[in-house]
C-alpha cells in the first residue's frame, strides 16, 4: 500500500493504540498528499501528525464543535506544509481564528478554502493575497445581523475583489438574512467573476417579490442574479437559496424557520417560472423548488426555463462536488 495518495480517516474517541498505528502508517507513506480527518466527538488527539510534509490538501471536519486541544494539535501540521493549497474546515468557530493569522503572517496562500465560521481573522487572511480558486463560506453567521452585515461588507468590498480574476467556485450562503445574501449591494462584484463556474448564494425575503409581504424592498434579487448568470461565460451551476429570518434566531422550535424557508423558496420558484431571459446560459439553476436551465424564447417559445427532467438532485446539493471514479488504488478509508 505504498501508492496511496488520499486517506479518509474517521477518528473515534476510543482505540488510542489503533489510532497510533494509523498515524505511523500515514507518516511512513511519502506519497500521501491528501488527508481528510473526521474528528466527531474527539476532544484530544493522542498521536502526532507533524511529519507529513507533502500534504497538498488537509480536510478537517466535525458535525460538532471542535475542541481547542484538537485545533492546537493540528495547527502545526498545517503550518509545516508549505505546499498546502486546499484547507476545508468544517466545525469549530473562534478556535480556528489564530490559524488564519498564522497563515497570513507566514504567507501560506491557499487556493481552496472552506470554512463554517467567518470572523476578522479569516477575512484579513483572504484579503492579504490574490489567486484563490475555490471558496466556500457555508451558512455564514456572526451571531447577530449587525456583525454579519459588517463582515459581509468587508468581504464584498475588499476581499472578493482581490480574487475576481481567479475564482472558479464561490459558495457564501447566509444562515440568517443579512448582507451576505445576493442583492443590489454586491451584484457589481459578483458580475466581475468571469471565471466562476459554480456560484451558490442566498437571497433575503425582502428582495423576493410577494404580493402578501409588507416588507418588500422593491428589489427582485432572483431576477437580477438570473440576468447576471447569462453574463458569466464560465458559469455552469447556479444555486439560489433561502435564509432564515433574523426573528427566528431565538425560536425554541424549528417550525418558524421551516415555514419561512418554504415561503421564500416558493417565492423564488415563482420568479424563476416567470423569468424571461434575453440570452441563453448553459448554467444549471437550482432555485427554490426548481432545477432548470435558462433558454431564450427563440429556443423554446413556450418554455423559457426548461426543467431538467430526471435531474440528479445530489449533483446540485449546496457545497457538494461531483467526484470522479478511479480504477487505481489511490484512496484509503480508515475507521478506528
Amino acid at each position: 500500500m505504498t501508492n496511496i495518495r488520499t486517506v479518509i480517516w474517521t477518528v473515534r474517541p476510543a482505540s488510542a493504540e489503533f489510532r497510533s498505528v494509523i498515524a505511523d502508517f500515514l507518516r511512513s507513506n511519502t506519497l500521501l498528499d491528501d488527508l481528510r480527518l473526521d474528528v466527531n466527538g474527539v476532544t484530544d488527539l493522542s498521536f502526532s501528525l507533524d511529519e507529513l510534509p507533502n500534504l497538498r490538501k488537509l480536510e478537517i471536519g466535525s458535525n460538532y464543535q471542535i475542541s481547542a486541544s484538537v485545533v492546537r494539535k493540528l495547527t502545526p501540521v498545517i503550518l509545516k506544509n508549505s505546499n498546502l493549497s486546499s484547507l476545508p474546515l468544517r466545525g469549530g468557530q473562534e478556535e480556528w481564528s489564530q490559524l488564519w493569522t498564522l497563515l497570513r503572517t507566514r504567507q501560506i496562500y491557499l487556493t481552496d478554502v472552506s470554512a463554517t465560521y467567518v470572523g476578522d481573522e479569516i477575512l484579513a487572511y483572504l484579503g492579504s493575497y490574490s489567486g484563490i480558486e475555490r471558496l466556500q463560506l457555508l451558512w455564514v453567521d456572526a451571531g447577530s445581523e449587525t456583525t454579519s452585515n459588517r463582515f459581509a461588507d468587508v468581504f464584498f468590498e475588499t476581499v472578493l475583489p482581490r480574487h475576481t480574476n481567479s475564482i472558479v467556485q464561490l459558495s457564501c450562503p447566509a444562515l440568517y438574512e443579512c448582507r451576505w445574501s445576493f442583492g443590489a449591494h454586491n451584484a457589481h462584484v459578483i458580475g466581475r467573476l468571469q471565471r466562476v463556474s459554480k456560484l451558490e448564494m442566498t437571497v433575503n425575503c425582502e428582495d423576493v417579490p410577494d404580493e402578501q409581504s409588507v416588507v418588500h424592498s422593491g428589489e427582485n434579487a432572483v431576477e437580477r442574479i438570473l440576468q447576471l448568470a447569462a453574463q458569466l461565460p464560465a458559469l455552469r451551476n447556479l444555486g439560489i437559496f433561502a435564509s432564515d429570518c433574523e426573528g427566528n434566531r431565538e425560536a425554541e422550535c424549528g417550525n418558524p424557520s421551516m415555514d419561512h424557508e418554504e415561503t421564500v423558496s416558493a417565492g423564488i420558484s415563482a420568479v424563476v417560472r416567470d423569468f424571461r431571459p434575453c440570452v441563453s446560459s448553459p448554467a444549471i439553476v437550482v432555485a427554490g423548488h426548481e432545477i432548470c436551465e435558462i433558454q431564450t424564447a427563440g429556443t423554446d417559445p413556450d418554455f423559457y426555463l426548461s426543467t431538467c427532467r430526471g435531474a440528479d438532485m445530489s449533483r446540485y446539493k449546496l457545497g457538494c462536488e461531483r467526484s470522479d471514479a478511479s480504477g487505481n488504488l489511490q484512496n484509503c478509508i480508515a475507521h478506528d
